[in-house]
């Protein structure tokens, strides 16, 4: 596989994807295709079954290939779900000479010694993020290189995984022959697409809704100030609308995505939406009205629980760029509204931003 190209590989709670691009000489990413299929929960929150995860991931690559004519030897693996988890440690260094100015060298080996921090037995580093870096006790700092002093020290965000769900993960791809180069925090390889830098200095968050859980990444002054996952998503939206009006989970997923609203007042009683039948199921008909108040009902929940998560952070009043929302659950209609009626912060769709380049890639473009 050429040098200049980078494929990326997602297992999540109801997709897998795989997408692949090529490094410009402007330092952006040219995609030369994407390819995602729907998983059996088979992702960082699920470990049984994983010969059918190893062959779903061989169907997506095989495909990718194709579209782009391509042979994948290797990947970078997107790393995201329920065990993962994050906490607040900090490191130190004593430096041999105080009036030598502060080099890479000495940053690389202060996060040489975060990454020795005693952790659980059951756990595994996998994204360390410097939050503020002192010199001599001083802090406030962003960057220390160019500065003097004996003592550097900073205070990190640490995120873990659970190494048998690592392990599950790994093995599934290994089992593909397919080499992993390098394991991303799904939020950072999000953000990267979605978010401009200068968001992330002055405030943002990123709430990926997915099948079957919700990711939250708040952003503040560069960096992750805190993540969290709640086990609710689109999902759960679906199986309330089946079991509200008797349909195949099949078909609960077409009305959601179809017809469904995330604000019952943007939806007629005069609308009816017709079922066709299916399986056993009778034809039946429903009103557009009372589809939404089921998918409304399950949405607030989701986001009264964003919300807290936010407060929770503690610097919710300090996040000026307000909300952007990725993900399959982000494209419901009237979404965004009903996320700024409940947290009362504005908030947008993330698109690709000006990192990656046009692409005719099928899906590229989506959230």
């Amino acid at each position: 596989m050429e040098e200049d190209i980078i494929v990326g590989l997602e297992i999540g709670t109801s997709k897998i994807a795989a997408i692949a691009g090529r490094k410009t000489d402007c330092g952006k990413i040219h995609i030369l295709g994407m390819v995602k299929t729907v998983s059996d929960r088979l992702g960082m929150g699920c470990m049984e079954e994983t010969e059918s995860t190893v062959e779903t991931i061989l169907h997506v690559i095989n495909r990718l290939e194709e579209e782009t004519s391509i042979k994948i030897s290797s990947v970078n693996v997107g790393v995201s779900g329920q065990y993962l988890h994050g906490t607040q440690h900090t490191a130190s260094i004593l430096r041999d000479n105080p009036h030598e100015i502060i080099s890479e060298y000495d940053v690389k080996h202060l996060w040489d010694e975060m990454y020795k921090t005693k952790i659980p037995i059951e756990s595994k580093i996998i994204h360390i993020m410097p939050q503020e870096y002192f010199v001599d006790f001083q802090g406030g700092m962003k960057n220390p290189i160019g500065r003097m002093g004996y003592r550097l020290e900073a205070d990190f965000n640490v995120l873990t995984v659970n190494t048998k769900a690592l392990q599950a993960l790994e093995n599934c791809v290994l089992k593909t022959n397919l080499q992993i180069n390098e394991l991303v925090f799904a939020p950072v390889a999000t953000s990267f697409a979605v978010l401009e830098e200068e968001k992330k200095e002055t405030g943002v968050v990123l709430v990926d809704i997915g099948g079957a859980k919700t990711d939250i990444t708040v952003f503040f002054e560069g960096s992750i100030q805190h993540h969290t996952i709640i086990p609710i998503g689109g999902d759960s939206v679906t199986s309330d609308i089946a079991k509200c009006f008797s349909v195949m989970p099949q078909q609960a997923e077409k009305l959601k995505t179809k017809f469904g609203y995330a604000l019952s007042s943007y939806a007629s009683h005069q609308n009816v939406i017709s079922i066709p039948d299916f399986g056993n199921m009778p034809p039946k008909e429903i009103s557009s009205k009372n589809l939404a108040i089921v998918i409304e009902a399950r949405m607030e929940e989701i986001v009264e629980m964003v919300d807290a998560e936010i407060s929770q952070s503690g610097i919710k009043e300090c996040l000026q760029n307000g909300i952007v929302l990725t993900g399959g659950g982000s494209q419901l209609q009237n979404v965004r509204e009903l996320f700024e009626k409940i947290t009362n912060m504005k908030t947008k769709i993330g698109y690709p931003n000006k990192k990656i380049e046009n692409s005719k890639a099928e899906g590229v473009e989506n959230p």
